[in-house]
């Protein structure tokens, strides 16, 4: 990425900031890497927690991953289209997917991914269909611990509007260069606060709002002097004290 060194102390001086007004988040167990790969397929366009609602949705409809496998596009978007941006394409994809997978193992699951190195894994879902290098690296981290920064469109959206990444790079770049510029134990606190970040400046289109530090820019109206009263004249004068009297 051009300008890279820049663009690293621009993202690492906003994570320290957004992490200093954050509470201590407890992640829990990993994920199931079944679950978390619907989910992610389905909140690409959206939110983490968007496709968590989605897979709950149709764990309630459907008996079981194989009955989503089995399912057509028009159901899987009947039962999310309110939840998930591109429904129909998400409900394609998830599909094909599901059925790369069947084919691969004979059963939806892909618990076989825990017994394998990361990059063993990575090299397993990479080729498991044509799936976006954001749902390779969800399950990379928050179902097997791998140090990976996943990058949904609406945070590289986010990230390109307050000039945190080249404009130019897609989302396998910018994902390679968070990476190489997040800590492995930072990782999943930095998607946490990341996506809040994103969500909260969708739109946004500027830079200063990412990079000022705290209380920079702010501003404070002056204070306009009082306006003084027009002097009275001699004849008011006389006239008020003549009353007095």
């Amino acid at each position: 990425m051009r300008n890279g060194a820049e663009y690293a102390k621009r993202v690492t001086r906003l994570f320290r900031k957004l992490r200093r007004g954050e509470k201590v988040v407890d992640f829990g167990q990993p994920t199931d890497p079944t679950e978390q790969l619907i989910a992610s397929i389905l909140s690409v366009n959206t939110t983490p927690e968007q496709g968590r609602k989605a897979l709950r949705r149709l764990r309630d409809r459907m008996v079981d991953f194989n009955e989503i496998r089995v399912s057509s596009p028009a159901e899987i978007t009947g039962a999310v289209k309110d939840l998930i941006p591109s429904s129909t394409e998400r409900a394609k994809k998830l599909v094909n997917t599901l059925n790369a997978l069947f084919h691969t193992e004979h059963q939806v699951d892909l618990n076989c991914l825990r017994s394998m190195g990361i990059r063993d894994a990575k090299r397993y879902l990479e080729d498991l269909g044509d799936i976006e290098p954001y749902v390779v690296a969800s399950v990379i981290l928050w179902s097997l611990g791998g140090h990976a920064i996943p990058v949904s469109n609406p945070l590289l959206k986010s990230l390109r509007d307050n000039d945190l990444v080249a404009p130019d790079c897609d989302v396998a770049v910018v994902q390679s260069f968070l990476e190489r510029h997040v800590a492995a134990t930072d990782a999943k606190q930095f998607c946490h606060v990341m996506e809040k970040f994103a969500g909260s400046h969708r739109g946004a289109g500027s830079t200063t709002s990412a990079t000022r530090s705290p209380g920079r820019g702010k501003k404070t109206r002056k204070k306009e002097p009082a306006k003084k009263r027009p002097a009275k004249s001699s004849a008011a004068r006389r006239k008020k004290a003549s009353r007095r009297g």
